[in-house]
């Protein structure tokens, strides 16, 4: 496979199997052979949050002695850099507190010195926690944005219509078979057009915490499980045999569940308005006085349908 990151100079790496990560810098590889088009468009439309963390701690959580749980959720604001903020003590007592200034704040206050962030993150807390707030130990942030190799922060965006269609390709590997891949390197060890068996890795691979540090180790040791079933099954326990096994089972499950999903939601609907226009014509014809009940009927109904079809 060839490597390229858009100057003159091309890496060429041989190998049955490859183990990628960070989806941010996946879009920038120029692969060959190219990825399947699925994937490929998949990993050229999820652009990666931009989020500001920062933590500040205390001698005391004054916050709790106040009766407050240390949980702020502001709207956007030119005063307030932050979106949120928890409640951060560890159970040993170290008070603190740690907030994100993300979306349109992030894209406002980036630009800023630190020095000016932190007295608008202690201007907001003083404003809404008291004037405690400005007696803090120690004040620490991190624009994710601007890490080399992060992007940004925490997780990647998905446009319309990729969770739906293109997400099954997050984790499926691309290439040839782990056989095939080996004899044709042995065979062609210099030729780039020899196609391995690339298995994808990091957090936003992941199926639990994804976007954070647990899932980077999840997704990490779900890759490693692949290359191994592949290459050496026997080195297996049977235990991580069926985690291999079962992964391929939910994909293969999950490929049907958009298409028999929204038939179900149509066929549902379908029935409501059917049943809804029926009741109708039976209520009128009875009784003439029925018109506003029917009217408040229609709406309560039709408008707890439409809500349980969006929450499907």
């Amino acid at each position: 496979m060839t490597v390229g990151s858009g100057s003159d100079e091309e890496t060429i790496i041989s190998a049955t199997h490859r183990l990628v990560q960070r989806l941010v810098y996946t879009a920038k590889i120029h692969y060959q052979p190219a990825l399947p088009s699925q994937r490929e468009f998949l990993t050229q439309n999820m652009p990666v949050g931009h989020m500001i963390k920062f933590i500040l701690t205390y001698q005391t959580a004054f916050w709790r002695e106040k009766g407050f749980s240390g949980e702020i959720v502001a709207g956007s604001s030119t005063e307030c850099p932050f979106c949120v903020t928890f409640d951060a003590t560890s159970p040993s007592g170290n008070a603190a507190l740690v907030g994100f200034i993300a979306g349109q704040q992030a894209s406002q206050w980036s630009s800023k010195e630190s020095g000016e962030r932190r007295e608008a993150v202690l201007s907001s807390l003083v404003k809404y926690l008291g004037p405690e707030a400005r007696s803090f130990i120690h004040y620490e942030e991190k624009d994710w944005a601007k890490e080399d190799y992060s992007g940004g922060c925490p997780v990647n965006v998905m446009a319309p219509g990729l969770l739906t269609y293109y997400h099954p390709s997050l984790r499926k590997p691309c290439g040839r078979a782990a056989a095939a891949a080996l004899l044709l390197i042995l065979k062609h060890q210099n030729d780039s057009s020899v196609s391995p068996l690339i298995h994808w890795a990091g957090t936003e691979t992941a199926t639990l915490w994804c976007g954070y540090m647990s899932g980077a180790v999840q997704a990490g040791q779900r890759a490693a499980l692949e290359v191994l079933a592949e290459l050496w099954p026997t080195s297996l326990t049977q235990e991580e045999q069926d985690a291999v096994q079962n992964k391929h089972s939910a994909e293969g499950a999950a490929k049907q569940t958009p298409t028999s999903k929204l038939r179900y939601l149509c066929t549902s609907k379908a029935v409501v308005i059917a049943t809804l226009a029926i009741s109708a014509a039976v209520l009128l014809a009875r009784n003439q006085n029925a018109v506003l009940n029917t009217k408040a009927y229609f709406t309560n109904v039709f408008t707890t349908t439409r809500h349980k079809i969006f929450v499907l």
